[in-house]
């Protein structure tokens, strides 16, 4: 149930804040989560009954063997690591699709509404496929169909129909592996500690948050060198290319959109001449 709310907050949610911080600002987008949290504290002060049958609480000794166990553990580390690595790209969607793909703010959000469909698909398909060959050679196939869409990905965002078809697949395939996951969980904790199922089954939800809190500060660092690294290529693509025989003009001529300190706002390059000064004339 918990990856469920998550699923539909990422078919209703991620749009709908797109949408109120690009209209708004990003403030109101916070302001507008402080709200729903309000609403929902209230609701469940008052819809959840407080009689609810609770099962006996596992002993310590149990829930240390879950933490003790290294198939478990080993289980939660490739829930951390999966999501971490799927949040690293995910985290800057939005901005990759506007910067490089060139896509508007309204068709982002439409992007990102297709990759809440697909993650409430893969949901359903990757559950079906466990019960069909089971959790292990399920989540290989899974992981292995999400590392070559996250591949793909860096080649197919400077073309729009192409970057919109991975993001399609991308968002079925990075939580297909939900359903395996938490069922190679429950299964390894059923024959470690029978009592604690429950406790294993929510330290892999556990691992999953982690894996989002690691996962967005490492795109941060990331994005910091990429634009670098863009930028460097872009001018040695165009001097190389275009001028060959000529001098690199200086950063402080970004203004004219010369080659050496170029503006994301003008072309990379423009055709050159020389004048019959000997100078060369754009």
């Amino acid at each position: 149930m918990v990856f469920l709310g998550l699923t539909v907050a990422l078919v209703t949610g991620v749009p709908l804040g797109t949408w109120i911080s690009q209209s708004f600002g990003w403030q109101a987008t916070f302001l507008g989560v402080v709200l729903l949290g309000v609403i929902g504290l209230i609701a469940s002060a008052v819809l959840v009954p407080s009689n609810l049958p609770q099962s006996a609480s596992p002993s310590l000794r149990a829930q240390a063997r879950v933490l003790t166990s290294p198939r478990l553990l080993l289980v939660y580390l490739i829930t951390a690591l999966g999501y971490g690595g799927n949040f690293i790209a995910f985290t800057y969607l939005a901005p990759m699709l506007t910067d490089v793909t060139g896509l508007s703010a309204g068709a982002v959000s439409l992007v990102i509404l297709l990759y809440g469909a697909s993650v409430a698909v893969g949901n359903i398909l990757g559950g079906r496929l466990a019960d069909r060959m089971g959790p292990v050679p399920a989540l290989t196939l899974i992981f292995a169909g999400l590392a070559v869409l996250l591949a793909a990905f860096g080649l197919a965002l400077p073309h729009p129909v192409a970057a919109v078809a991975v993001v399609a697949l991308w968002g079925g395939f990075a939580f297909a592996n939900v359903p395996p996951l938490q069922a190679y969980v429950v299964q390894i904790a059923r024959q470690v500690s029978p009592d604690a199922v429950d406790v294993a089954s929510g330290l892999n939800i556990g691992a999953f948050n982690l894996g989002i809190a690691l996962g967005r500060p490492w795109a941060g660092r990331g994005r910091q060198f990429g634009p670098h690294r863009r930028t460097l290529h872009r001018r040695a693509h165009c001097c190389s290319e275009h001028w060959p025989h000529s001098a690199v003009r200086p950063a402080g001529r970004a203004d004219q959109g010369h080659c050496c300190g170029l503006k994301r706002s003008k072309p990379v390059c423009q055709n050159r001449q020389t004048g019959p000064s000997g100078r060369d004339e754009v």
